[in-house]
């Protein structure tokens, strides 16, 4: 079925939330970060509904802190190690 719109309203709406979401401050997000947070603040539940204990309590049971690296990186020990040493 072929519809044509009587306003542009909620197009209007699309680009005042992606404006609100794409501040001065924000101006590096990735498109498709944009793209996840415009759909939650769309499709997504109000904030008032969630309930952050269960996870909360799932991250602190995890024990990790802000001091903890992302990623921990061990040196790898090269394969021709003993060939240096010959040398």
């Amino acid at each position: 079925m072929k519809t044509i719109p009587c306003s542009t309203a909620e197009c209007e709406r699309g680009f005042s939330l992606m404006n609100n979401i794409c501040t001065d401050k924000r101006s590096t997000l990735l498109l498709s970060n944009v793209s996840h947070l415009m759909m939650i603040s769309i499709n997504g539940p109000p904030v008032t509904l969630f309930e952050p204990r269960k996870y909360v309590t799932t991250w602190l049971r995890s024990h990790r802190s802000a001091m903890q690296a992302r990623r921990q990186c061990t040196p790898q020990m090269p394969e021709y190690k003993h060939i240096w040493k010959a040398l």
